[in-house]
């Protein structure tokens, strides 16, 4: 027999659903609310994103359908096959399985939360091996200025490429050689904001030596010239004249070097009270919202000014099949963390979990009133607090009829 499905929900006088909406407050919510608060609010900004990217792809793809172009429009939407609603045993979240997942930590607000998770553990246990081999640690930010009329993809581009030339340079080789250096974990993060774009570098540095603050910033010194000279190399920034502001500027912010960089510094240093996951886990550097320097693109999908899907759709294409982390070779290795790719991350069910109940037949119902409702959220949330009799309720307060709505 296969698993049992819902129990059939009563009948409702039409299918169209209730008038008034009764998801909204679900994803407009303080953000001291609980974890499904933050859930109801990645899967309506994944919908969100859905939306501009389907309409960009029609557009621009007319001879392809848009899911194939942009993954994240079937993520957690198209079936795969029997649809259930799980819930996990040790943590009683419920989840489902059955569903497509595109694993884009770029374009999706649901893959990039599961997947920065697993990163986050890795890095963790980088840190205790590190700790375990006595080494000490550094974080390392490189950024540099930046305009509103300056596109991503050339900005990603010439940033790349003064990264790469910034570590290839003799000055930083001696220096992390001085140091002792091992590996690093390098983090690419975006922000948008009054000044356009903002690409910015974090790389947490291990290496054997043990420096202090002071120490940094001699050698910062003479790092901080190397990256001016990579960065007007590749035309990010225009010669500097040393008596200049901009000069001064360029000094004292495009270069950060903080000594002793702990786990939880590092876990907690994207933490923000806004954060779109659950309280009580690790924040995510995908999950920023307004500070100074801007908003994470996720919020250009949803905040509704003019210009935002424009912009979003020029985050989409510039950051399609770029990395987000990267371990420099052999340290996950001799950290013993195992190799994932985002893809198989974002498929993987690691909880132990209990069915909740079979959705299968009423899928399409929930996907239709998903819009107004938020009822792929909802019907989670639910199942976490009544089960599947809560699903069934949810349901026929929408409007399902099981006599109409489902064969």
């Amino acid at each position: 027999m296969g698993p049992p499905e819902i129990a059939n929900p009563p009948g409702a006088g039409t299918s169209e659903g209730s008038k008034e909406s009764t998801g909204g407050h679900h994803v407009a919510a303080d953000d001291t609310a609980g974890p499904s608060v933050y859930r109801a609010k990645r899967m309506a900004a994944q919908r969100a994103v859905a939306r501009i990217l389907r309409a960009d792809a029609v557009k621009h793809h007319p001879d392809r359908w848009p899911g194939d172009v942009y993954r994240v429009i079937h993520c957690l939407w198209c079936r795969s096959a029997q649809v259930e609603v799980v819930r996990s045993v040790e943590h009683n979240r419920a989840h489902y399985k059955g569903l497509q997942t595109c694993g884009s930590v770029w374009h999706c607000p649901c893959c990039a939360a599961k997947i920065e998770e697993r990163r986050r553990d890795e890095i963790s246990r980088v840190f205790e091996w590190a700790e375990a081999q006595h080494l000490d640690s550094s974080l390392h930010t490189n950024t540099f200025p930046h305009g509103i009329g300056d596109g991503l993809a050339p900005l990603l581009k010439k940033q790349a490429e003064a990264l790469r030339l910034f570590r290839d340079h003799r000055t930083y080789r001696a220096k992390m050689k001085e140091v002792g250096y091992v590996g690093m974990v390098r983090a690419l993060e975006l922000m948008h904001g009054q000044n356009g774009w903002h690409p910015h570098t974090h790389e947490l540095k291990f290496h054997r030596e043990s420096l202090s603050q002071d120490d940094w910033k001699r050698v910062r010194h003479d790092l901080v010239e190397v990256w001016r000279v990579c960065c007007e190399r590749v035309g990010l920034i225009e010669h500097l004249d040393d008596s200049t502001m901009a000069s001064l500027a360029f000094y004292q912010r495009s270069l950060d070097i903080r000594a002793h960089f702990s786990a939880g510094e590092y876990l907690n240093k994207t933490d923000d009270s806004k954060n779109w996951t659950p309280a009580h886990e690790l924040a995510k550097a995908s999950t920023k919202e307004g500070r100074r320097s801007g908003v994470h693109p996720f919020q250009l999908a949803v905040r509704g000014n003019p210009r935002d899907p424009e912009l979003f759709v020029e985050y989409a294409r510039a950051m399609k099949g770029r990395r987000k982390l990267l371990f420099s070779p052999g340290l996950k290795k001799l950290a013993g963390v195992a190799e994932m790719s985002d893809e198989e991350i974002a498929a993987r069910d690691d909880d132990a979990a209990q069915l909740v109940a079979n959705v299968t037949r009423v899928w399409d119902f929930i996907k239709a009133t998903d819009r107004q409702h938020n009822t792929r959220a909802r019907v989670l949330e639910v199942a976490e607090a009544n089960g599947k009799d809560g699903i069934a309720q949810l349901l026929h307060h929408l409007g399902f009829d099981p006599l109409t709505d489902a064969d």
